[in-house]
């Protein structure tokens, strides 16, 4: 469960407003903050689901053992 929390940036934005309620900064620069994690997670994210898919494709020529000819009897 943590994790999955983490992944979308929940846990991020709780620390960002545990800093507000200590008065490090305001609301205003929490969500700016927030905004700026969560554009740069989306690019990695998709970033990374292109690389899984370009991985997954089927190379022409690799992979497998080499086909032999059938010889006919």
């Amino acid at each position: 469960m943590r994790r999955i929390l983490s992944y979308k940036g929940v846990l991020y934005l709780k620390h960002l407003l545990r800093g507000v309620k200590l008065g490090l900064f305001d609301e205003a620069t929490a969500m700016e903050k927030f905004q700026k994690w969560h554009a740069e997670h989306e690019v990695q994210v998709k970033k990374r689901q292109e690389t899984n898919a370009r991985d997954r494709r089927p190379r022409r020529g690799a992979g497998g053992p080499p086909v032999r000819p059938r010889r006919d009897n």
